[in-house]
C-alpha cells in the first residue's frame, strides 16, 4: 500500500477497509475504539490522538503519551489494568497477554505469567485478541481498558510527535459513517474549516482585491457566544494590512521577528486599535500590524 495521507477520508477508508474484512468487525472493533476516544475527549480533549502507521498497516489510538488501543489487520491490542482482570478469562477467547521484562517481550495465554508492559502506567498489560473473537472479548476488556485509559490521561502528558502524527482524516472517516460525532482533538488545527479554507484562498490576492474585499466585510460585527465572547475574522482586511506592512511592526518600526513556519511570511499580528468590544470597526483605519512583543504591550503594557 502507497504511503497515506492522514488528513483524507478516502485514505482512512482504504485502511479500515484493508484491516477489517468484514462489516461485523468493523461495527465491534469501531464502536469499541470510538468508546474509548468519546471518553479521552471528555476527559482531556488535549491529551489523546487517533494515528494511521503510513503504510496502512495499523490504526493506533494514544492518550497521553502512550498506546491504549493498536488495530491491526488479524487482531486488536488492548492496554487493561491488570487489577480489573481475571486469570480465570475463558481459555476459548485466545487472549494472549504480553509484557516487557528487561526490554524483551513475554507473552502467555496465563495473565500471572506476564509482567507489566509500560512502565508509565503501573500494573498495565497488553491483551491481544484474534478477530474471531472480538465480541466476547472486547466486551471483558471493556472496564480494564476504560480504567487504563483514566490513568494514562490523568498522568502521561501527549508528546509534540504523536500530536503531529494524529489523522484527522479517519476522525472524519467516522463521523461520516455515522459511528460517531467527534471533534478533533483541542490541539488540532481543523484545516477543512470554513475560515481556514478562506486563510488558503486570501494569501494569493491582490492588494486591490484584498482591499476591495476588505472594504466589502461587515465593520461592525456580531460576537458568537462561546466561554467568552469573540468576533469573527475580517481574513481579507487582515491580510492586507499584514501585505501594507511589508513586514515592518507599526510600533516599534523593525522587522518581524521571524517568518511564519506555515506561511513563510514575516510573522506580524493585526491588532485594533480601538478594541471591537469597545466600539472599535473593523476596518483598514482600525487596524494595525505588530510584532507579538508590541502587541503584548498595547494589550498589557
Amino acid at each position: 500500500m502507497a504511503e497515506i495521507d492522514r488528513n483524507k477520508i478516502s485514505d482512512a477508508t482504504a485502511v479500515v477497509e484493508r484491516l477489517l474484512k468484514s462489516d461485523t468487525e468493523k461495527q465491534i472493533a469501531l464502536s469499541f475504539l470510538v468508546e474509548a476516544i468519546i471518553m479521552a475527549s471528555k476527559i482531556n480533549n488535549d491529551n489523546w490522538n487517533v494515528s494511521l502507521h503510513l503504510n496502512g498497516r495499523e490504526i493506533r489510538f494514544n492518550v497521553g503519551q502512550v498506546y491504549c488501543i493498536y488495530i491491526y489487520e488479524d487482531s486488536i491490542m488492548v492496554l487493561a489494568l491488570r487489577d480489573y482482570l481475571s486469570d480465570n478469562l475463558d481459555k476459548s477467547l485466545n487472549i494472549i497477554f504480553r509484557g516487557y521484562k528487561n526490554g524483551k517481550i513475554v507473552e502467555s495465554k496465563k495473565l500471572s505469567e506476564v509482567p507489566q508492559c509500560l512502565t508509565k502506567v503501573p500494573g498495565s498489560v497488553a491483551c491481544i485478541i484474534p478477530h474471531d473473537n472480538l465480541g466476547k472479548a472486547l466486551n471483558i476488556l471493556r472496564k480494564p481498558n476504560r480504567k487504563f485509559l483514566e490513568y494514562a490521561i490523568a498522568n502521561t502528558k501527549i508528546l509534540p510527535h504523536i500530536k503531529k502524527a494524529h489523522s484527522p482524516g479517519f476522525i472524519k472517516y467516522l463521523n461520516k459513517n455515522g459511528l460517531s460525532n467527534i471533534k478533533q482533538p483541542g490541539y488540532y488545527f481543523n484545516y477543512e474549516s470554513e475560515e481556514d479554507n478562506e486563510i488558503e484562498s486570501v494569501r494569493g490576492l491582490t492588494m486591490q482585491e484584498l482591499e476591495r474585499k476588505a472594504k466589502q466585510a461587515e465593520p461592525s460585527p456580531k460576537p458568537k457566544a462561546h466561554t467568552t465572547l469573540t468576533y469573527p475574522r475580517n481574513l481579507y482586511l487582515s491580510q492586507f494590512v499584514k501585505k501594507q506592512a511589508n513586514g515592518i511592526c507599526h510600533d516599534c518600526k523593525k522587522p518581524a521577528p521571524f517568518e511564519s513556519k506555515n506561511t513563510g511570511e514575516p510573522f506580524l499580528e493585526t491588532h485594533h486599535v480601538v478594541p471591537l468590544a469597545e466600539g472599535g470597526m473593523d476596518v483598514i483605519e482600525n487596524v494595525i500590524a505588530l510584532c507579538p512583543n508590541c502587541h503584548r504591550k498595547r494589550h498589557h503594557g
